[in-house]
C-alpha cells in the first residue's frame, strides 16, 4: 500500500498536474458543460475552477461546433486521481472527450494569494471545518467545585 502525502497551499493553483485538459465536449451552453465537469470532477476532490471555451470549424460564421476546458484542482493527487480513474478520457453525448494535463505555455512566477472564500472552502474541504468566524469567541468556563455544587444542588 503505498501512501501520498502533499501539501496544499493557501494560494492560487499552479502547476501543470494540478490543471487537466479536456477537450471535444459537445454541448449546448457552456454552463451546461461546466456543471457536467463540475459533477465528473469533483468526485475526486476539491477543484479550485473550470474553464470553458468555445471552438468553432474552420468556417467562422458557423455557430459553435463544441468546447474544450480546464479543470484546475488545488491538489496533483486529486488530479492525478481523476484523470487515471477515467482512463484518460470520458464520454459526453456519445462523444469521447480525452482528457490530459494542461501545457502551460509560460511559467508564472507571481504568487496569487486565495480570496477569503476560496480559502474557506479549501479549509473546510481538507480540514473538516464547518465554517468560519472572523471573531474570536469566549465561553464561560466554571470552575469544577461550581460544576459539583450545580450536579449535587449542593449550597
Amino acid at each position: 500500500m503505498s501512501c501520498s502525502v502533499e501539501i496544499i497551499d493557501f494560494k492560487r493553483p499552479e502547476g501543470n498536474r494540478k490543471n487537466l485538459y479536456v477537450n471535444s465536449i459537445p454541448g449546448s451552453s457552456a454552463e451546461d458543460v461546466q456543471e457536467y465537469l463540475y459533477s465528473v470532477f469533483s468526485l475526486y476532490g476539491l477543484i479550485h475552477g473550470i474553464q470553458i471555451y468555445p471552438y468553432s470549424t474552420s468556417n467562422q460564421s458557423e455557430k459553435v461546433a463544441g468546447y474544450y476546458g480546464f479543470v484546475t484542482f488545488y491538489s496533483v493527487i486529486a488530479a492525478h486521481s481523476a484523470k487515471e480513474s477515467l482512463s484518460n478520457k470520458i464520454t459526453i453525448s456519445g462523444t469521447e472527450c480525452k482528457i490530459a494535463y494542461a501545457k502551460r505555455k509560460k511559467d508564472t512566477q507571481t504568487v496569487t494569494t486565495l480570496h477569503f472564500a476560496k480559502c474557506q472552502e479549501l479549509a473546510n474541504y481538507y480540514l473538516g471545518f464547518n465554517g468560519w468566524s472572523t471573531t474570536i469567541k469566549l465561553a464561560s468556563i466554571m470552575s469544577y467545585s461550581s460544576c459539583i455544587r450545580t450536579k449535587f444542588n449542593c449550597q
